[in-house]
């Protein structure tokens, strides 16, 4: 095998590597030593990072850095053919002594991704498996407002040539960069981000940085009032400009203009203060926490002495696991709604588009509305600026805020300050009083997403896995025979661009057509369901006039996983 430069050798070598999941280093070049006026290479290594061995110095009771070294082999040498010239490998070792990074993401989690592509949380911090491997995932959030999978890793290392592989790899298998990810404070993990993923915004876990407060700043006297303090400021800053003042305030009452870390925090405060973050959409992700919630959960299914091929094969497990909560949750939906906790029809009209747990949350700020009162107006052009008080209680004693909302009474579309709904999706309490001050009885459609709606069917669904032998139905196999359809009509007409015009106009009419007869069918259903629809229950879930059989005693049936035992539960 022969190269044409040693870049070019270079870039083969490293593209194998991540391919295989390692990474490279050069070990050693050798220079012509015949020219002194130039340095002209003539040989060159190329080893994986595990190459060779060290002993520690630290004892390992108190090492904290991993030695990363393995006496690893595998190697590439190349040298310079001068009657060719060009570059070729003279020795070649494939064999590593230790196991190389490996990375899955299978159909149903990127046909996931293609609706929680947003933002992801990254995180490391599960226990190793038998080979020593970091274990990482990338975690979002679905429409249940529910961690999900979209990927794991196992990492050569926690080095920044490690991290860089995974990102590379993961963004090859989902197709696109997420608009967000969230991490630790980890340098490698956003060197690697700034190369891999420039355009994606990355902030770092606000509770991972809250959380090192007491071991920071436990020692000082006043250490419960500076902690209230500082969360206060940190959750409740209204603007960037009241964050400013108020921690400047902050430093100087506890006198901590010395404190390193309160420094560093201060520097790189656009990574972790939310108040920052809130022009853009983070699905109410602000920590690492879905990652660690995530690996609590693997806690049932993976080990510290588990090998690669168990590692998979449980991992799969977990996959099937949050598939079938993902379904149960789905199929609550569509037998009952969450009752109203008042009668506006702005609460009904989420109340028939989101998810449940989803509008449990706008249900929050459908309480917390009652705190606010519209204090003042002043027309601005088409628009009208309004001045909203929402009280709080800190420390016992009540704190108000005043947040403008800007309203266009013509398109009923409203924008406030606070952020909350550009960067969690749900409508802010403030939003809500306003409409009520004005009688807006149903909010714009930009305002419903469908990131949250439970009447949108998801790709995912339909993906067949090794986990749903059980579920096969009428509907997975019409979408199969469907897709097999649309592809051999594809591939007749493609070669053709008039004949792929032709196509592709057929089916953004279909898809309109079929669409507009969807939103005629739903109108007419809820329509008729409208007048019955009950606005208060002390009851739990309201169900539909179809209800579930008389549950019948039997006689000592051992329980399973089935589908419906957990259903039951959920529903009652």
């Amino acid at each position: 095998m022969s190269f044409d430069s040693l870049p070019l050798a270079q870039e083969f070598y490293t593209n194998y590597a991540k391919k295989l999941g390692f990474v490279t280093k050069v070990r050693n070049t050798n220079f012509d030593k015949t020219r002194k006026d130039a340095k002209i290479p003539i040989n060159q290594s190329l080893h994986c990072t595990r190459e060779g061995y060290r002993e520690s110095r630290v004892k390992a009771a108190t090492r904290s850095n991993r030695i990363t070294a393995t006496r690893c082999k595998a190697r590439m040498y190349v040298m310079l053919d001068r009657e060719k010239e060009c570059w070729v490998v003279s020795i070649v070792e494939l064999k590593h002594s230790h196991p190389c990074s490996a990375e899955k993401v299978d159909a149903r989690c990127r046909a996931s991704y293609e609706y929680y592509r947003d933002v992801v949380s990254f995180d490391t911090i599960y226990r190793r498996n038998r080979h020593g491997l970091p274990f990482a995932s990338f975690v979002s959030v679905n429409h249940h407002g529910k961690s999900t999978l979209l990927g794991y890793a196992l990492l050569v290392s926690e080095e920044i040539l490690s991290f860089e592989l995974v990102f590379t790899q993961w963004v090859r298998c989902v197709g696109i960069v997420p608009k967000g990810i969230i991490i630790d404070q980890c340098k490698a993990m956003t060197g690697a981000i700034r190369k891999v993923l420039p355009d994606t915004i990355h902030r770092w876990c606000i509770w991972h940085i809250m959380k090192k407060t007491q071991f920071k700043l436990g020692g000082y006297a006043r250490y419960g009032e500076l902690s209230a303090m500082m969360n206060h400021i940190v959750y409740n800053s209204p603007s960037s400009e009241s964050f400013e003042v108020h921690w400047a305030g902050f430093i100087k009452e506890f006198e901590l203009g010395q404190n390193r870390w309160l420094a560093n925090l201060y520097a790189n405060r656009r990574k972790w203060v939310p108040i920052f973050f809130k022009s853009e959409f983070w699905a109410g992700m602000r920590s690492t926490q879905r990652s660690e919630s995530m690996h609590a959960f693997y806690g049932g299914y993976l080990h510290c002495k588990s090998g690669l091929v168990q590692f998979v094969h449980e991992y799969d497990n977990v996959l099937g696991n949050k598939e079938q909560k993902e379904l149960e949750d789905d199929v609550v939906d569509s037998k009952g709604v969450i009752p109203c906790i008042g009668s506006t029809c702005i609460e009904r009209q989420f109340q028939q588009e989101y998810t449940s747990n989803m509008f449990r949350t706008l249900q929050l700020e459908v309480r917390k509305k009652t705190d606010c009162v519209v204090r003042s107006t002043e027309q601005k052009g088409d628009t009208i600026s309004i001045k909203v008080d929402e009280q709080k209680v800190f420390w016992g004693k009540p704190v108000y805020h005043t947040f403008i909302v800007e309203f266009d009474p013509l398109s009923r579309k409203s924008r406030c300050e606070c952020n909350k709904f550009e960067s969690v999706g749900i409508l802010c309490c403030h939003i809500l009083a306003v409409c009520s001050y004005y009688r807006v009885d149903t909010v714009p459609s930009c305002y419903v997403l469908p990131r949250w709606s439970k009447n949108v069917i998801r790709k995912h669904t339909y993906i067949k896995s090794s986990h749903d032998v059980a579920r096969s139905n009428e509907t997975h196999n019409l979408f199969k025979h469907l897709c097999s359809e649309f592809y051999n009509v594809a591939q007749d007409f493609v070669a053709c661009d008039e004949e792929a015009a032709i196509l592709r106009a057929a089916l953004s009419d279909a898809k309109s057509r079929l669409t507009d007869y969807r939103a005629s069918m739903r109108s007419t259903t809820l329509d008729g369901t409208q007048n019955t629809m009950p606005t208060q229950s002390t009851g739990g879930v309201i169900l539909h006039d179809i209800q579930g059989p008389s549950r019948v005693k039997t006689k000592g049936q051992p329980k399973g996983k089935r589908l419906g035992a957990e259903l039951d539960k959920l529903i009652k």
